[in-house]
């Protein structure tokens, strides 16, 4: 079996307003869906800029599916699993956390929860896949 490690960026909003969340609906386009099938490790890497009157946590949620799509009733309610991203007033901030596989489909939705926007917040994906020999 070889195996290869590929790099995505799924999201890449620039800005999240305060009190907002990114994509708006389970399964929106604004957040590449991760196709997990073949894959046996997948790390999701956020990264964001909060301004100097920072005052709370921007959140990635990962939601699974067995069949993926825009359908939001295709998708989980609940999330699989989240990560915070700790702010730090005035700084970029970056976080890899790695997730187990075995959803077959995974998206991640971002909810910043201060009363401050974030900036040039960037989300990628990397998955190590199995690929036949």
């Amino acid at each position: 079996m070889a195996l290869e490690k590929t790099i995505l960026e799924i999201l890449n909003e620039g800005t999240i307003a305060a009190l907002s969340t990114v994509p708006a609906t389970l399964g929106g386009t604004e957040c590449s869906e991760i196709d997990m099938t073949t894959s046996s490790q997948l790390t999701i890497t956020i990264e964001g800029s909060y301004p100097a009157g920072a005052n709370d946590n921007l959140t990635a949620h990962f939601r699974t599916s067995p069949v993926g799509g825009t359908d939001p009733a295709e998708w989980d309610t609940l999330d699989y699993c989240s990560t915070d991203l700790t702010y730090t007033a005035g700084d970029r901030v970056q976080k890899t956390v790695a997730i187990w596989c075995d959803p077959l489909y995974g998206q991640v939705i971002l909810t910043n929860a201060g009363t401050t926007a974030v900036y040039n917040v960037v989300v990628t994906r990397t998955l190590q896949d199995v690929e036949p020999v």
